[in-house]
Formats: structure tokens, C-alpha cells, sequence
């Protein structure tokens, strides 16, 4: 009889997830389909029509790509869409929409969770996967909805760390299997690089944790993930060979004349506060790379002159450490700003204070869940080093010119802590025994957030509703 109990409620948990999962992704395929006649432009044309496309539909060759910014992975993907529809099976941007449904939806409901679980041993339940994925379907549907390798990124390097976790908490008990695990951490660490740069210093610091690890245990797994590596970087090493003369494995980011793409980025972000793209053609006074101009950095860069190296770049933070500071500070705030969902915006003038409200909400109850599970949970040396490597790459967007799709992992995150937290009764509990100082500095929050705000659209005159 017990068993038939555990049967039927494996069962029924099992058509839970699967209703959950079908809604999530349905919820993705009909934001789709609401835009289906929208073009994509700059970098989502260039990913979707240019990159993708220059492999050669007729006559597939890796060779083709030779573009020195981008890696090769995320035009190989689109390609893939391309080729499917080439061939008879289903249109382009058809089988695009049913990808990312499948996959954010994997990522929102299945992958983060999982994460989650393995490190801090909290059970998210499926109502509570679900309402995440629609808010996290809501808030970054300008991700979603273009072809940009932001998620995509981001999916990779959560795959990595998932099969570093399993792997170290000796949840997976077949060798074949912890091998192939293996394999698959280097695989979602070189293709997070290969479909984004900045994920290089992810990369790199995965790669000192792994090795840590090994020394520490005598568990010498982890070095397959070596090729796993190896296997998804020889594509771009043929293509370096061949377009740019070297066996690097490493995007070629510094080729041609002139300043390495980072180091343009980091002078860009002294005098441009953040940046979007817009593509309202009602509104005249507004450019389309709409540059949020820090006026302080401005001054500076004009008393100091241009960036030309990294070194003069350190001397002028040090020179000027509060203002940089300053500066700083507000990109970490403008970052964490979705004003506009959507990656290219359709009406600047728009009424913008509910998506605003409830993305400063969001944050507010995911740092105070953060807080509220820090508190109770013991923090060993390896979360940590998680946790860090995660964030790396947005530490590393911090001194440039900001946009807010750069700070999605950061979004991830307090989300889904918001979502825990404001779901649970014990969290309920101790704000109500100080409800009004807890609402206090929930006002306070919501105020200084408003006026943070304020300043940086000030520069194009844009109410705050």
C-alpha cells in the first residue's frame, strides 16, 4: 500500500512539473508570436541575419566566420535555426521561438532552481518555478525575444557550475557518469566564453577552483573538463589560424588597429552613465544609441585627456578615486534598472513607474532574502568561490558603458530570492513584529531608487512617469 502512495504521488508530481513546464514555455512562445513582425536590428540583426547567415546556407563551412569580436558559437547556433528551416523544416524564426521556449524555460524552472537547491538545500516548490519564470519572461523579454547571447551566456555557465556541484556533493555515483559531467563543465565554460567574451574571467577563475578542488580531494575527474574545452575551442582556433594567423584559442578582440575592445569600453564608461538602444521613430529628440552622459566623468576625461592604456586607466581611478567611485556606484544602480523591458525601445515616453515599481520591489525582497537565508545557513569556502566566480562577469561590466541586459545574472538571483522570500510565512513573521520599520525602509528604498532615476534620464528630459 505504501508503496502505491508514493507511487501516485510520484505521479502526480511528475504531471505538476510537466503542467508547470508547458505553461512557462507557453507563456515564452506567445510573447513571441504577439512580435512576430518585429525586425531584428543592431546587434540581434547582425547575430540573426549577418554572423548566422555567413557560414553559408548551400555550402556549411566554419572556416566562413571570421569575425574578430564575437566568438563563433552564437552565430554557429542561429545558423542551426537557419539551416533547419533551409532544408524543410519548419521557418526561421518559427523554430527560433520554439528554442528559447524550451530553453529559458529549462533555465527559469529547472536549471537556476536546481543551483539553488544543491547549494543552499532550499526546495523551491513548482507554483513558486513558475512565478518566477513569467516574472523573469516579463522583465527580460527584450532578451527573449531577440536573438542576443545574453541568457544564452548565462544558461552555459549555470550548466557548468550544476555538474560542478553534483560532482563535489558526490551526487552522481557512476563513474561513465561523473566523467561525462566532467566533460560537461568544460564544454558550458568554454562555449559561456565563446558566446560571450566576458565570460573569459569566468572561465579562468572555474578553471583555479577546479584545480583546488582536485589537489584537495585526489578526485582528478574534473580534468576531463580540460577537454571539454579543448573540444568546443578548436572551431575558433581553426578560424584564428586561418583569418588571423595565430593558434589562440582566444577571441581575437585586439586584432586590427587601435585600442582592445575592454579598454574602449572602460573610457566609454567614465563619461556615459548607461546606454540603450532605441528605435522610437516618434520621438525626434531622441538619438537612437540613446548615452546617458555622467557629467563629472566628462569633465574629467577633458582635463586628463583619452585613455590609451590600462595602466593610465588604474593611475586616473587612483588620481580621482572618489569621483570614479561615484561613478561606479550609479553604474551598479543603473544596471540593476530596467526601465524598458525590451532590448530596443519601442516608446521612450512611455509610462514606465510600474515596471520600475515592481523591479525595485523584486530587488528590495530578493536582497532581504538573500539576507534572511545568509543568516541561517552555514557558508563553506567552495559557495562562496561559486558565488563569486557567477558574479564575476558583472563585476566586470561595472566600469563600462552599462546596459542593463549586462546585469541580468544579477537579476536572476534576487528574483528568485524575492520570489522564496515573499512566499514564505517565517519571513512573513518577523516583518509583521516590525512592520512599521520594515515599511519604512521599504519607502526609503523605493525613494532613493525613484531618485536615482531621475538624475540619469534628466539628460533627455524624461519624466519619471
Amino acid at each position: 500500500m505504501e508503496k502505491i502512495k508514493r507511487a501516485i504521488l510520484f505521479h502526480t508530481k511528475s504531471m505538476q512539473q510537466i503542467l508547470a513546464f508547458l505553461l512557462g514555455s507557453s507563456f515564452i512562445y506567445r510573447l513571441h508570436t504577439l512580435d512576430w513582425w518585429k525586425e531584428y536590428r543592431w546587434d540581434a540583426g547582425d547575430y540573426w541575419y549577418g554572423m548566422a547567415l555567413s557560414y553559408n546556407l548551400d555550402k556549411f563551412s566554419i572556416y566562413n566566420y571570421n569575425n574578430p569580436l564575437r566568438g563563433y558559437l552564437y552565430p554557429l547556433m542561429a545558423y542551426a535555426l537557419h539551416k533547419l528551416a533551409y532544408i524543410g523544416i519548419g521557418a526561421e524564426r518559427l523554430n527560433f521561438f520554439i528554442a528559447t521556449s524550451i530553453l529559458y524555460t529549462i533555465c527559469f524552472m529547472v536549471l537556476i532552481p536546481k543551483i539553488i537547491k544543491l547549494m543552499f538545500e532550499i526546495d523551491i516548490s513548482i507554483p513558486q518555478r513558475l512565478i518566477y519564470s513569467v516574472i523573469c519572461t516579463i522583465m527580460f523579454r527584450g532578451m527573449i525575444l531577440y536573438p542576443l547571447t545574453d541568457l544564452p551566456g548565462i544558461m552555459l555557465v549555470c550548466l557548468a557550475i550544476y555538474f560542478f556541484l553534483l560532482l563535489m556533493k558526490d551526487k552522481v555515483k557512476r563513474k561513465w557518469m561523473q566523467v561525462l559531467y566532467a566533460g560537461g563543465i568544460g564544454v558550458g565554460l568554454g562555449g559561456a566564453y565563446y558566446v560571450r567574451p566576458v565570460y573569459l574571467i569566468v572561465w579562468l577563475a572555474f578553471s583555479g577552483m577546479a584545480i583546488t578542488y582536485m589537489i584537495r580531494t585526489k578526485k582528478w575527474t574534473l580534468s576531463v573538463a580540460l577537454l571539454g574545452m579543448l573540444i568546443v575551442a578548436m572551431p575558433q582556433i581553426c578560424i584564428n589560424k586561418v583569418h588571423f594567423n595565430t593558434y589562440s584559442p582566444m577571441i581575437q578582440t585586439q586584432s586590427g588597429v587601435g585600442k582592445s575592445l575592454y579598454l574602449r569600453q572602460l573610457e566609454w564608461g567614465i563619461y556615459v552613465q548607461k546606454y540603450e538602444s532605441n528605435m522610437d521613430e516618434a520621438a525626434k529628440n531622441i538619438p537612437a544609441a540613446m548615452i546617458y552622459e555622467d557629467s563629472i566623468g566628462t569633465r574629467l576625461l577633458e582635463q586628463n585627456g583619452e585613455i590609451d592604456s590600462y595602466l593610465s586607466y588604474i593611475k586616473f581611478c587612483i588620481r580621482h578615486f572618489a569621483d570614479m567611485a561615484c561613478i561606479y556606484l550609479k553604474h551598479i544602480f543603473n544596471g540593476l534598472d530596467i526601465v524598458y523591458p525590451d532590448a530596443y525601445i519601442k516608446n521612450v515616453y512611455c509610462n514606465r513607474f510600474m515596471v520600475q515599481f515592481f523591479n525595485y520591489t523584486l530587488i528590495f525582497g530578493g536582497l532581504e532574502g538573500l539576507l534572511f537565508f545568509i543568516k541561517r545557513k552555514m557558508w563553506n569556502g567552495w559557495q562562496v568561490g561559486l558565488v563569486i566566480t557567477y558574479c564575476l562577469p558583472i563585476m566586470l561590466v561595472i566600469p563600462t558603458a552599462v546596459e542593463t541586459r549586462f546585469f541580468v545574472g544579477a537579476h536572476l538571483v534576487l528574483y528568485l530570492f524575492a520570489v522564496i522570500t515573499l512566499i514564505n510565512r517565517e519571513w512573513w513573521r518577523k516583518v509583521w513584529k516590525c512592520k512599521w520599520k520594515a515599511a519604512g525602509v521599504y519607502v526609503m528604498f523605493l525613494c532613493v531608487c525613484f531618485l536615482m532615476n531621475s538624475q540619469t534620464f534628466n539628460c533627455y528630459g524624461i519624466p519619471l512617469w
